[in-house]
């Protein structure tokens, strides 16, 4: 029925204004809504629809299921794990680029590489999947520093729209010069080898950022000139010369900021904020007739200015600025009779020249008609007026200084990457001619796709601003599979980019097999295990030791003897076994208070487990021994899987009689109590991280990650 009504000159004729999702999920019911709940199958497509619609409200995901036919949570959940996702550069993504790649001409496969990073709250999580603690630092290798910083890479056509995240790194505050060279080298590696053409790197105004860019011209510029070749700035890696420059926005904000607290110095002329400020308070005076009707305190006044906001900078370095400064510098006097300063038409030829400088970089249309007549603000084209306004504005700024309090003049950083951003326009434009490009996009050349991508982490879900390495890494994994459905925020600080993905969501799932996180057959050895992780058979004692114990840590031994019994239930299930169910249990006993105080009373037949004094014992030495191996070895790779290994090797669990049940009796114990420690000890560090779990330690005597974890709140306490 669904087949047939689907072929309908009326279905067709229906569906046809609707976009590709919205067709997709009408069919989607059209075909299932006769279909049992147990017999309804979806396709990849259907999947990832209803994962990105999940990713956005979970609460709005349950309300829709009981009005549409979608999959389960569990089913969503499922797909995510057929994608195996890390830090660091993924084999999986990059063989799947290079897959699609292999199809495009010259021209569609040159870009640019844009990174940046992201803040985040420090936090761990043990995945059963990967048998891993997420959250320590991960940069060229994975150490036991707890991350609060992420550094995303892209990739984004340079003539053709489209983008890719590509890879991510999590560090311990923002990453080091060097540390960024070497990343930066690996990834531009790594990009050219799937056959794209690498032409630019972009970036914010990073210190870590600025420094590797250095020293990686530097070390071009003494090849070149080892070569007899004339040095141009740029960076040669992998045969590739690649342009550097600096976010646009991120630069004009950099002068507008300095520009609140300095006056400027442009061609011998000062230009001060307070003519910007006088001139809105006069205009303020009209309120029925204004001339700035659309800036309000939040783009003049410095004690209310957003200072992230791009759009409240560019809207004040703008031509109906310009032109409000230029009419009030024609007159000696302001409505109210204060006299109108020397220095207004100093800076409306600042504000002007701002205006076309962010324009000339900005622009996309080849269309004048859709840029209000800004000749600049349009895409570079060989007669286009961007050379002559570029060869201009580069000796402009080279001379422009900031003028502080005391009468210094000095330089900025935003001012030297104004120019090597200029130059690089510049030289992009002639590798562009020299392909036979006759267009270039200078807003195809900035950070809003990777600004963009880190809009949609933090709303993601669950609106957070400041996602835990784990939550990262999710998103990350669900963005790069939603990708194709984009959800654009008035609140975001960038522009909306519409540019296509490269991966294709077949092409991902279809890699899924060919990589894997754990690598199941790697031998571990049981001595590789640190000192400190020794187990003693004699641990094993009968009563009289525990007996002892008991007498000395009452509550402690109460407390894990109620969780020796939850685990010992648990491995009963398991076995099914009447003999291994009176080895590892007991009659109440004396360690046995605190189990009998949470006996359901009202029921005649105790329903709470009693452990045996072993089975407690063994409990309490597994949890203290991985807790201890944990503390110097949680970053590593197959937590579970060294411990229990090590554990096996030292733990015979003699008390249990039966047999045919005694292997499988002590690697389960050992599993379910090992699975238990590790989250124990994940949100122990949770807890002190966020302060909910501080009053209770002894400051002098904590365990090495219990320190770090300490040390990290009080900072975050401070900042406050």
């Amino acid at each position: 029925m669904a087949s047939k009504l689907s072929k309908e000159a009326s279905f067709k004729q229906l569906v046809a204004g609707m976009n590709s999702v919205a067709r997709k999920f009408l069919w989607m019911q059209i075909k299932l809504c006769t279909t049992s709940k147990k017999g309804r199958r979806f396709s990849l497509e259907e999947k990832v629809i209803a994962l990105s619609i999940m990713k956005q409200s979970p609460k709005c995901y349950r309300f829709l299921q009981r009005i549409f036919i979608l999959p389960c949570k569990t089913t969503l959940n499922k797909l995510l794990l057929n994608v195996n996702i890390e830090a660091g550069i993924n084999t999986q993504v990059f063989n799947v680029i290079k897959q699609e790649v292999c199809k495009w001409n010259g021209a569609k496969r040159m870009c640019s590489i844009i990174f940046d990073e992201m803040k985040l709250e420090a936090g761990v999580h043990y995945s059963r999947k990967h048998d891993n603690i997420n959250g320590f630092v991960e940069l060229s290798e994975k150490t036991n520093h707890l991350a609060d910083h992420a550094l995303a890479f892209m990739i984004k056509g340079a003539v053709y729209k489209w983008q890719q995240p590509m890879a991510y790194y999590f560090s311990e505050g923002a990453a080091s010069g060097p540390q960024m060279k070497a990343i930066i080298k690996a990834i531009v590696s790594a990009v050219c080898e799937t056959g794209l053409q690498p032409i630019a790197v972009i970036s914010d105004q990073g210190t870590s950022f600025q420094s590797a860019f250095k020293s990686l011209q530097e070390d071009t510029r003494r090849s070149q000139i080892l070569a007899g070749q004339e040095p141009n700035d740029t960076i040669h890696l992998n045969g590739q010369s690649l342009s550097v420059l600096y976010d646009p926005p991120h630069l004009i904000k950099g002068v507008r900021n300095n520009f609140l607290t300095k006056n400027i110095v442009m061609e011998d002329k000062v230009s001060k904020w307070q003519d910007l400020v006088d001139v809105y308070r006069t205009d303020c005076g009209h309120a029925q007739a204004r001339l700035l009707h659309k800036l309000n305190d939040e783009h003049i006044l410095p004690e209310k200015i957003k200072k992230m906001k791009v759009k409240n900078c560019v809207r004040v370095f703008s031509q109906t600025m310009a032109g409000a400064l230029s009419y009030t510098a024609s007159f000696s006097h302001y409505a109210d009779g204060t006299p109108v300063s020397a220095t207004l038409a100093n800076t409306a030829e600042l504000v002007a020249f701002l205006d076309d400088l962010f324009d000339s970089v900005n622009g996309a249309s080849t269309h004048h008609k859709h840029t209000k007549g800004k000749k600049l603000r349009t895409a570079v084209t060989e007669n286009s007026e961007h050379h002559a306004f570029w060869a201009k504005a580069i000796p402009i700024i080279e001379n422009m200084k900031f003028c502080d309090q005391n009468g210094k003049l000095t330089t900025v950083p935003s001012l030297r990457n104004w120019v090597t951003t200029l130059k690089s326009f510049q030289r992009l434009w002639q590798v562009m001619k020299d392909k036979n490009i006759k267009i270039m996009r200078p807003r195809y050349f900035n950070s809003d796709a990777i600004e963009n991508f880190f809009g949609r982490v933090r709303a993601y879900n669950a609106r957070n601003n400041d996602p835990t390495c784990y939550a990262f890494e999710c998103t990350f994994k669900s963005l790069l599979i939603t990708n194709f459905i984009k959800f654009h925020e008035n609140t975001y600080n960038c522009e909306e980019d519409c540019a296509e993905q490269v991966i294709k969501i077949q092409s991902l799932f279809s890699h899924t097999e060919e990589t894997s996180l754990m690598d199941e057959n790697t031998a571990i050895s049981v001595d590789s295990a640190p000192s400190s992780f020794s187990v003693s058979n004699d641990r094993e004692d009968g009563a009289e030791q525990l007996l002892v114990q008991a007498t000395r840590e009452r509550l402690h031994v109460h407390s894990r003897a109620y969780t020796a019994g939850w685990v010992t239930r648990k491995v009963l299930k398991t076995l099914g076994c009447k003999n291994c169910e009176k080895d590892l249990t007991t009659e109440e006993t004396d360690i046995h208070k605190w189990i009998s105080k949470r006996e359901y009373n009202v029921i005649k037949k105790n329903k709470l487990t009693y452990p045996s004094e072993h089975a407690v014992a063994s409990f309490g030495n597994i949890v203290e021994k991985s807790n201890e191996y944990l503390e110097h070895n949680a970053h590593k790779s197959n937590i579970k899987k060294q411990i229990t290994q090590i554990l096996m090797s030292k733990y015979s669990f003699d008390f249990i009689k039966c047999e045919s049940h005694r292997d499988l009796a002590r690697q389960t114990f050992i599993s379910v109590s090992l699975t238990l420690s590790i989250f124990n000890w994940c949100n122990t560090i949770n807890k002190i991280l966020k302060g909910t779990d501080v009053s209770r330690l002894n400051i002098k005597n904590l365990p090495l990650m219990q320190a770090q974890a300490y040390r990290k709140y009080k900072k975050r306490f401070r900042n406050k």
